[in-house]
């Protein structure tokens, strides 16, 4: 069994502005052209400019090559699962937050390191490893999602408001030599953090607990019944989203 992570490249952030534009990554095509969702209606998507592509071939983009995906073979059961979460949000806001290209592929690499995600605003692109777990998508959606809506705002009141959660001699782990990998696997014994992975830097933090928020808040309020810290970070999240007039729909 594969073990997927997410991964963050700290030590060579600059080049995520300059991968690739969208329209040009190679071997992508619309959704709307497979056999198999000729039914389906698009056009509420395409009309707010958001655009659901696919790999039908691999893909090979960035500074040399270093974002690498494959042919995705489609599974209606996971394509479900994007559109239903993709319904929790305004399309509206996906298109001003720079949502536009939600391209779909299999076995997604960075670096040469599996990710299960990839969200560049500046390119309005986000790609998704669709050969991951059905449960583990629907977090990995909201969390790139969610790291396009900091790419929007001032963050530093909610940085400074979260870091006043955490323990005192508590330091994000970062990333010196951009060689590590980080298990977004649910942990029910790291006080304050949901996963492994959120211990990595705050805006990861941030985008673990606000996956959850929007794919599992029984798990959510299950584990910050007994986790004082967890729960204040969530409070500190539930108020950001509020100030930037975020709303979940419900459907």
């Amino acid at each position: 069994m594969k073990i997927f992570f997410l991964f963050f490249l700290f030590c060579n952030i600059t080049f995520a502005n300059i991968i690739f534009e969208s329209n040009q990554l190679n071997n992508i095509d619309y959704l709307k052209e497979l056999k198999e969702l000729k039914k389906f209606d698009f056009s509420l998507y395409s009309k707010n400019r958001i655009f659901l592509m696919y790999a039908y071939g691999n893909i090979l983009a960035g500074k040399k090559d270093n974002i690498q995906c494959n042919k995705l073979n489609f599974d209606i059961k996971k394509f479900n699962i994007l559109i239903n979460s993709l319904k929790k949000y305004d399309l509206n806001f996906l298109n001003e937050i720079n949502a536009n290209y939600i391209v779909l592929c299999e076995n997604l690499k960075i670096n040469n390191y599996l990710a299960a995600g990839f969200a560049n605003s500046d390119v309005s692109t986000l790609i998704l490893d669709f050969s991951i777990n059905k449960e583990i998508i629907k977090r990995v959606i909201h969390h790139e999602i969610f790291h396009m809506i900091l790419a929007k705002q001032n963050t530093k009141l909610l940085n400074e408001k979260w870091l006043n959660q955490n323990s005192h001699n508590f330091i994000y782990k970062q990333c010196s030599n951009c060689k590590l990998s980080y298990s977004t696997e649910l942990s029910y014994e790291n006080e304050g953090f949901l996963t492994e992975y959120s211990k990595f830097s705050i805006s990861e933090d941030q985008a673990e607990v606000f996956s959850f928020l929007m794919s599992d808040t029984n798990i959510l309020n299950l584990i910050s019944k007994k986790d004082e810290i967890l729960k204040n970070k969530i409070n500190v999240l539930k108020d950001f989203l509020s100030e930037i007039d975020f709303q979940i729909n419900d459907y």
